[in-house]
């Protein structure tokens, strides 16, 4: 049995990542694999169940979040060093990060003598100034620490990684995939989720689903609809999202917006959610992948999103992408000429490969499955 450890920064922020790591455990046998989750943080207690499930050994590096990046890996990476030195059964240390920063808990898996080390790239840019400098400090000093490395997206895997190592037989371009059947269109689960979430058969409906950070642009979203709000007053936006939205409740508050902006808690059962809505609003800043995209396309929602996207996982044909240099009232037209039908892109979802089996069995592959 090989003895596997997953590493994250700061998991159960019910991003990509997560449902990345859920989806290996979904998939691995445990006759074959035991896996250990090793993180500086847990954010949710939502996961535990499924980890429990699976059998995962988890080890939080730090009891406590600290919010400056720099403070808490640093904190994270003596605390990763000594946890290595009291735990050296591990065969295969399996890194999902998007930093340069990250590549140094690899780093330490490599001194501490782990033989198989895959850094899987999750993400192509930085939200901070001080995360992009750091990126750029530690990626020369520890990209070359990995065995093999993985990336969602080659925008992510030329952030992440050298030409040298994308030319060479140790890189491995695996897309994320989602359980696509589960996100088919369901007329029952719309009505049912209209009425929990009080959204009236005359309610234009959109969601914007994305952890609350400056990636996401929630602040966009926030400028885009309340402009829709002025020509459509019956429009309601919901967020689901983890993280701090002091910002975006400060905003709905000072515009007299509480009737129309509602922010959900984050769900793990957001494809039931998806019914519901009329239209998905996503401008992200920049996306490796773009996990919730491919999810409200599966499911048949017509999606507005930012040109940072990557354009590969484009296949609905309800898709619009817009710069983020066009102004609001462009965003709001496109919102106003889409138009929800009830038909889905399941099929066309799997034809595309963005398959969680598909991607599942690619990563058990190079565990050695």
């Amino acid at each position: 049995m090989k003895k596997v450890l997953l590493f994250e920064d700061v998991f159960g922020g019910f991003g990509g990542i997560e449902k990345v790591i859920l989806n290996i455990l979904k998939n691995a046998s445990k006759d074959n694999f035991e896996f250990s989750l090793v993180v500086n943080h847990m954010a949710s207690t939502e996961y535990l169940p499924y980890l429990t499930k699976a059998n995962v050994k988890i080890y939080q590096l730090q009891n406590e979040f600290i919010h400056n990046p720099v403070k808490r890996h640093l904190i994270g990476f003596k605390a990763f060093d000594k946890f290595l030195s009291e735990n050296k059964y591990f065969d295969i240390a399996h890194f999902h990060i998007s930093n340069g920063i990250d590549l140094t808990y690899c780093s330490i898996a490599q001194k501490k003598g782990i033989l198989k080390r895959i850094v899987h790239c999750h993400n192509d840019g930085a939200t901070s100034l001080m995360r992009l400098i750091g990126h750029k400090l530690f990626k020369p000093f520890f990209v070359n620490s990995a065995t093999d490395y993985v990336a969602c997206s080659m925008s992510a895997g030329k952030w992440l990684f050298t030409k040298k190592i994308l030319n060479s037989s140790a890189f491995h371009l695996i897309s994320n995939g989602i359980d696509s059947t589960a996100f088919a269109f369901n007329e029952d689960q719309r009505k049912k989720k209209r009425v929990e979430l009080g959204i009236q058969d005359n309610d234009f409906a959109i969601i914007h689903v994305g952890r609350f950070n400056k990636q996401k642009n929630q602040k966009k979203v926030l400028a885009i609809f309340q402009e829709l709000h002025k020509q459509l007053p019956q429009t309601k936006l919901y967020f689901f999202g983890y993280g701090n939205h002091d910002s975006c409740s400060r905003f709905i508050l000072k515009n007299h917006l509480s009737d129309s902006i509602f922010i959900h808690n984050p769900v793990l059962n957001i494809n039931e959610y998806l019914n519901a809505f009329d239209c998905f609003l996503f401008p992200s800043l920049y996306e490796g992948f773009g996990i919730a995209v491919i999810e409200a396309e599966a499911n048949g929602l017509p999606c507005v999103v930012s040109n940072k996207i990557p354009n590969f996982i484009y296949f609905s044909p309800k898709l619009t992408s817009l710069s983020l240099n066009e102004s609001n009232t462009k965003w709001v037209q496109a919102i106003l000429c889409t138009k929800r039908n009830g038909a889905d892109f399941v099929q066309e979802c799997k034809k595309r490969g963005f398959d969680d089996q598909i991607q599942a069995k690619e990563i058990l592959n190079l565990y050695g499955a």
